[in-house]
């Protein structure tokens, strides 16, 4: 992972930005503290990505031990799971 955007998009390196699957931050200035100090640098893994809005892509985010970024940021109280769409 390349960069931490303001509005929480993280941006790889080949100038992929990625925003997170399923999730509403409820606290984006703690959430963008947290990307970085603890992820921004460190190798990244999509699961599950989706289009986004713009250019960007929806994910599950996983580190290289198999951490979930996502599920780290729910139990914390960073963010919830969004409603899903009924279709």
């Amino acid at each position: 992972m390349v960069s931490v955007h303001p509005d929480c998009t993280l941006e790889l390196d080949p100038g992929e930005r990625v925003s997170f699957l399923g999730l509403r931050l409820l606290r984006p200035p703690e959430v963008l503290a947290y990307l970085e100090e603890r992820i921004l640098r460190r190798m990244v893994f999509l699961r599950d990505a989706a289009p986004g809005p713009g250019r960007t892509v929806a994910a599950n985010l996983f580190l290289k031990n198999r951490i979930s970024v996502n599920g780290h940021l729910v139990k914390s109280g960073l963010a919830e799971r969004a409603p899903q769409a009924r279709g």
